[in-house]
């Protein structure tokens, strides 16, 4: 009881399940739906308190409640219309990309830059990128091109530390502005795995 123990996790999709996909989407998809769709924005039955709620649950042949959970289920439909999934899917990614480690220096990739020769690698290597670099992604999953706003903006793991590694708990705090910013919205925090480049040119 007084000594340390040494053991090792292992886990697959650690916060890149669907519940957390929708933890995003869902709330979205609501406040779109309900800037937009009128029978949203209606007030439910001025009776409702009557027959709905834990007091009311054993009252299952009154037609008012199936009534009410009908209309719930249409309304929950049309909500689902308005799902931002290519936008929610670019912030899982980001997220995924966040709490990744770098990947290893490939064979043969320069150390460091110099006026003739920029590294093939390393967080050097993505400083050195600007609006005219032509690259080639040697990790194809280590970077994800998003449209945020007026920018395209390119996340990538080349300065993840290992302390941030698959940190996160499912935490989506920040997760509604950078959707919103996606969907032009609002503002998101900014990045340090972060490159971005106007759209207006």
């Amino acid at each position: 009881p007084d000594t340390h123990s040494l053991h090792i996790t292992l886990s697959t999709n650690q916060f890149n399940t669907w519940a957390d996909l929708l933890e995003v989407a869902l709330p979205r998809a609501l406040d779109l739906a309900a800037s937009d769709c009128c029978e949203l924005r209606t007030a439910p039955p001025r009776d409702h308190f009557d027959y709905m709620g834990v007091v009311h649950s054993d009252a299952k042949d009154d037609p008012r409640r199936d009534a009410f959970h009908l209309r719930v289920v249409e309304l929950c439909g049309l909500v689902m219309e308005y799902l931002p999934m290519d936008a929610v899917a670019d912030q899982m990614a980001k997220r995924v990309i966040s709490q990744r480690l770098p990947p290893p220096p490939l064979k043969g990739a320069a150390s460091g830059s110099s006026s003739k020769t920029l590294p093939r690698s390393g967080t050097a290597a993505a400083e050195a990128v600007t609006d005219r670099s032509r690259v080639k992604l040697a990790y194809p999953s280590c970077a994800r091109l998003c449209i945020e706003e007026e920018n395209a903006v390119v996340y990538h793991m080349m300065d993840n530390p290992r302390l941030m590694h698959m940190e996160g708990e499912g935490d989506t705090s920040d997760d509604d502005a950078d959707v919103d910013e996606a969907e032009g919205k609002g503002e998101a925090g900014e990045s340090k795995g972060k490159i971005a480049f106007s759209l207006d040119v």
